[in-house]
């Protein structure tokens, strides 16, 4: 029986069994840290959230506003960046409003939290206090803002803040649909 001898490995196998392996590592770390994630984006079922406004003894849920395009952060009393953020959504509602815009700002805090901010009530901004159990399957980062279409589902998404400049373009994209 003879045994044979061992093969030299080539260089293009070497090559390839390191870029594959890194390539993969690269594109996972990339698709965690991508604000722009893809929960919800191109979804087969329309985005839903329902939230409670402060002094309306009903329920509100995202289907009640089909047929509008709609800015909605995910905010935080304590957080300074979502203020600015709703800043900017009232912005928004403000310049696209008479085209079919409409802007929500909802909160996983309670409804006097919410009553606190005064300068929510003066603005084009529908306040509104997240029903139990919404805030554990919506992502945890503060701002959080979704781009809804007149459909129902969510276009756009990102964590953080956003100028208006930044967003205008898509809401008129939006609008035209």
């Amino acid at each position: 029986m003879t045994q044979l001898e061992p093969q030299p490995i080539s260089p293009r196998f070497w090559a390839a069994a390191i870029i594959i392996p890194s390539i993969v590592v690269i594109g996972l770390i990339w698709a965690l840290m991508n604000p722009q994630s893809l929960m919800f984006l191109n979804s087969k079922e329309p985005i839903e959230i329902s939230f409670q406004v402060p002094g309306e003894p009903v329920t509100r849920s995202l289907s009640q506003f089909r047929g509008r395009v709609l800015a909605v952060t995910i905010w935080s009393p304590d957080c300074t960046e979502c203020l600015s953020q709703i800043g900017v959504l009232n912005e928004l509602a403000t310049r696209f409003g008479r085209d079919g815009m409409m802007s929500i700002a909802v909160t996983p805090a309670d409804a006097a939290a919410i009553r606190r901010f005064a300068s929510l009530q003066s603005m084009n901004v529908m306040p509104g206090q997240l029903e139990r159990g919404q805030a554990d399957v919506l992502p945890a980062d503060r701002p959080y803002t979704y781009l809804v279409d007149r459909e129902g589902f969510a276009r756009l998404k990102f964590k953080g803040f956003r100028e208006a400049s930044k967003l205008e373009g898509t809401v008129q994209k939006l609008l035209e649909q």
